[in-house]
């Protein structure tokens, strides 16, 4: 049986870290205002995980059309609105489903469509003759 393989700690190299929460970016969060977003940015560099401030949607309630459950994250007095892709108990069919509505109205175009080419298969291919030594036309 195979060991257990430690965790992971760190989501980013160490050099990457440090180059992401620099000199550079203090002085640009700084020059913006906001000098409060490097702990928020830090946090969510060092673990993986985007600190939510408010969840808008229960985890794996999730609207169709959109990605994941709608939550609201804030860094000092800047908030957002945002869908936070997650894990949940959805199948990949629920999940990437089309509404009802449009798988109707797609059935029905589809119908339509099919109902025109019949009509047209019925008509005689006026005007097209076969040469000899003619390439075909999508040559």
């Amino acid at each position: 049986m195979p060991g257990l393989i430690e965790p992971k700690r760190d989501v980013m190299e160490k050099k990457h870290y440090k180059q992401l929460l620099g000199r550079k970016m203090t002085e640009c969060l700084e020059a913006a205002g906001a000098p409060e977003a490097r702990a928020w940015l830090a946090k969510a560099a060092k673990h993986g995980v985007v600190p939510i401030h408010q969840r808008l949607q229960e985890k794996g309630d999730i609207t169709p059309g959109e990605l994941g459950s709608k939550v609201e994250l804030k860094c000092a007095e800047a908030t957002a609105v945002v869908q936070l892709i997650e894990d949940s108990d959805q199948t990949a069919e629920a999940f990437w489903g089309l509404p009802a509505a449009v798988v109707r109205d797609m059935e029905e175009g589809a119908a339509r469509a099919e109902a025109i080419s019949a009509r047209h298969r019925l008509h005689p291919a006026v005007g097209y003759t076969e040469r000899a030594n003619f390439p075909p036309a999508y040559l």
